[in-house]
């Protein structure tokens, strides 16, 4: 699971990609989440997640 600000989205379904070799699943972080979760590459604040489908950590 990675969790991206708008700048590094396509970053982050392009690594989940990639990885696993199946569709990412793209999902707004829910309202209280947006304070506390920080993008996995810059450190902003994330705004999505992106997951495999098949991650045990799946969103949604």
């Amino acid at each position: 699971m990675i969790y991206s600000c708008e700048e590094h989205v396509e970053y982050a379904l392009e690594e989940i990609v990639n990885t696993y070799a199946t569709p990412p699943v793209l999902q707004p972080l829910k309202e209280g989440e947006l304070l506390t979760t920080t993008c996995g590459y810059c450190g902003k604040t994330a705004i999505y997640v992106v997951s495999n489908e098949h991650s045990p950590t799946k969103c949604g």
